[in-house]
């Protein structure tokens, strides 16, 4: 026999932990900041197409040969599905995906997943929104839910309120 063969499983173990620890390492090391230089949090994505919703969340992607894909956290109002390509607000940046929310932003439509999809807003903090609104205008959002109010401008700046 020869020296792999004696080893047996053990050469499968090592090459499967070595493909794990440089899978790991270039999603770490290249794949997260790529991510977030080329699609940075505030941007906008324009023309997203939504595919399935799942779980309180939507998946969508661009039009191309090899679009990034989006997980859009459901707001109160329904998004159209496959219809109608909607723009979306990029607020994170997932494992090979990116996390928004549907743009322009609309405090009275979002739920408590939306609220903690924008960056500085807690769970805590979402529900304390969720009970403080609706909102009828930006003044009247910053003085019920000032935390919440300065992390969502700090995003962006379009508000609606209808």
């Amino acid at each position: 026999k020869t020296k792999a063969a004696r080893m047996g499983n053990k050469v499968n173990t090592i090459l499967e932990n070595r493909f794990a620890y440089y899978r790991d390492k270039i999603r770490k090391e290249i794949d997260e900041p790529m991510l977030k230089i080329t699609y940075p949090s505030g941007s906008i994505l324009e023309n997203v197409i939504l595919e399935q919703k799942n779980n309180g969340y939507y998946l969508g992607r661009q039009l191309g040969s090899y679009p990034i894909t989006v997980k859009i956290p459901a707001p109160k109002n329904e998004l159209p599905l496959k219809n109608k390509p909607v723009n979306i607000l990029i607020t994170g940046h997932a494992e090979r995906s990116i996390k928004g929310l549907s743009y322009p932003i609309n405090p009275n439509s979002l739920t408590d997943l939306c609220y903690r999809e924008i960056p500085g807003i807690s769970k805590t903090l979402a529900s304390k929104t969720i009970l403080s609104s609706p909102f009828s205008n930006e003044k009247e959002f910053a003085e019920k839910a000032p935390e919440a109010y300065h992390h969502t401008i700090k995003l962006t700046k379009e508000i609606i309120f209808h």
